[in-house]
């Protein structure tokens, strides 16, 4: 996932300019001083530029770190020097032998075309837009948004590239931050399908809507014994015996505080942030929580008492 955010590009050439992007993120957001106090400085790993970091990158796409480092070895090892045009020219067959899937000799061959006909420049992407690097990358067979993001880090020392897709860096932060559990901490996929912030939208009206219709369904049915429309329910008075205005009440204030705790923290987080821009997903998915709770309280503490009025004229 790259980062468009109208600031000039920044370039991680050292370790100093590593540390310095390090501090300020640490600013942003202050959940990372703890990670960054325990694991200490990370040190800057660069890697080499053009065809040749490019196609290290691919030899590494869904293997593990061992296997991948074999394979390059291998490729880079009957290529001396390694050029595209020599990748290019040879055999697949040849290529198949050192290690690589027909999927990987096709981009690589496809990667080598390309540098050949002078449609692609690799280096230059280090001084474009991550947005527009990252879709010139993507743009080409073989190359999804996991490579394009490690090239672009690893390779271009783009400053606003990061492999968010990246399996090993989610679980990561995940037990950085503490959030091993499913709660709300990112997409989910559900098959071919990712279930983002958008989802939790439609989840937060689908619980408010679900509310309101059971609330109507047993308020019309209160009138309606009441009234002598319907006969009486035992089960259904038995009900009312655990589901008091006083037990209303609690589960009201209980979302009410909890609405406010997590509205409360947001403005929190805002205040580190200096209270300028923040990134709309990552509020969204506070915002959303804390609305759907403080107006659920509110509804389930006022039906409690309309539910209780209703019930007088039984008692």
């Amino acid at each position: 996932m790259t980062v468009h955010l109208n600031t000039p590009i920044v370039h991680l050439n050292n370790q100093a300019d590593l540390e310095s992007a390090i501090h300020a993120l640490v600013e942003q957001d202050r959940r990372l001083k703890p990670i960054l106090k325990h694991s200490g400085m990370p040190s800057l790993r660069r890697r080499d530029p053009g065809y040749a970091g490019l196609a290290a990158i691919v030899c590494g796409q869904q293997v593990s770190t061992a296997s991948a480092a074999a394979i390059w070895g291998r490729v880079s090892a009957a290529f001396d020097p390694f050029h595209h045009d020599a990748v290019r020219r040879a055999r697949t067959d040849r290529l198949g032998r050192l290690g690589l899937s027909a999927a990987k000799i096709k981009t690589l061959k496809n990667l080598a075309r390309e540098l050949s006909a002078e449609r692609l420049n690799l280096e230059t992407l280090a001084n474009e837009d991550a947005d527009r690097a990252h879709a010139t990358l993507t743009a080409l067979h073989g190359i999804g948004p996991w490579t394009a993001d490690v090239y672009l880090l690893f390779c271009l020392g783009h400053g606003d590239a990061w492999p968010a897709g990246d399996l090993a860096v989610q679980e990561a932060v995940k037990i950085g931050l503490g959030l091993m559990a499913w709660l709300l901490p990112a997409e989910r996929p559900l098959g071919h399908v990712n279930l983002g912030v958008d989802t939790l939208a439609y989840a937060a009206a689908a619980v408010l809507l679900g509310f309101q219709l059971v609330f109507f369904g047993v308020a019309a049915k209160v009138f309606a014994i009441t009234e002598g429309l319907l006969p009486e329910d035992p089960g259904f008075d038995n009900w009312f015996r655990y589901i008091t205005l006083e037990t209303g009440l609690v589960v009201g204030v209980f979302l009410l505080i909890c609405g406010l705790g997590i509205a409360v923290s947001s403005v929190i987080g805002w205040s580190h942030a200096g209270y300028g821009a923040l990134p709309p997903v990552q509020m969204m998915r506070r915002t959303l929580p804390a609305m759907l709770c403080l107006m659920l309280g509110t509804e389930v503490c006022f039906a409690s008492f309309f539910l209780s009025l209703l019930g007088l004229k039984r008692r």
